[in-house]
């Protein structure tokens, strides 16, 4: 009887890899070719998006953003600061949104449209003579804060203590280090004002103060 026991337990264990051996044999070939590649991909996305709205949702619990704020993918906000953003207000992919060290704040206002693989970041240094002397002081920070409806082009980095008053444009592949007055259309390493808008609105009217003067 033992004997009998044994031969079936053998049985089901050869006919449970065999089983196993000829799914996944199947299931590989269904993957291979064009159609195959789709599936992958539709399964990629599906995670990928999945993971992406989890982690939206876990930010928005515990960091003081407004629920109609969207981001994009790989969009980080971390740091030991606090970190504040307004409605209906976008950021693209790959930014970094750092509110650090403890005690600096991030203040972003509502309807912003910020671009791709922006920098906003509180930290500074303090410009010792050897970075090992750096390290080994406490970190300084400044706060940062971005009005209503700014419009930030891709690729720009925003350093600590910068206020960019509501509605300015900041140009792509800027770096902001100083404060932007509102209503002005920025760009350059170190972003300059190059324009205000109240002049560019007078020259697309027809003005009279129709020139290229800056401000």
């Amino acid at each position: 009887m033992q004997r009998l026991k044994a031969k079936i337990r053998a049985w089901i264990q050869k006919l449970r890899r065999t089983f196993f051996r000829v799914f996944f044999n199947e299931y590989h070939k269904s993957l291979s070719g064009k159609e195959g590649q789709q599936r992958i991909s539709t399964i990629y996305h599906w995670l990928r998006d999945n993971a992406h709205e989890n982690e939206v949702r876990r930010i928005k619990e515990t960091m003081d953003i407004h629920p109609t704020v969207r981001w994009g993918l790989d969009t980080l906000f971390y740091g030991e600061g606090t970190i504040s953003i307004g409605a209906d207000t976008y950021l693209g992919r790959h930014c970094f949104v750092v509110a650090h060290p403890k005690g600096t704040k991030i203040t972003i206002g509502a309807h912003c449209a910020i671009s791709h693989n922006i920098h906003i970041r509180t930290q500074k240094h303090r410009h010792e003579f050897h970075l090992k002397d750096e390290r080994a002081m406490p970190s300084l920070g400044d706060d940062i804060i971005i009005g209503d409806y700014v419009w930030i082009g891709a690729n720009v980095f925003i350093c600590d203590g910068v206020t960019i008053g509501e509605n300015s444009i900041i140009g792509a592949n800027s770096v902001v280090t100083h404060d932007i007055p509102p209503n002005s259309v920025c760009g350059g390493i170190p972003a300059k004002v190059l324009w205000s808008k109240h002049k560019y609105r007078s020259q697309a009217q027809g003005g009279e103060n129709s020139t290229s003067e800056k401000p």
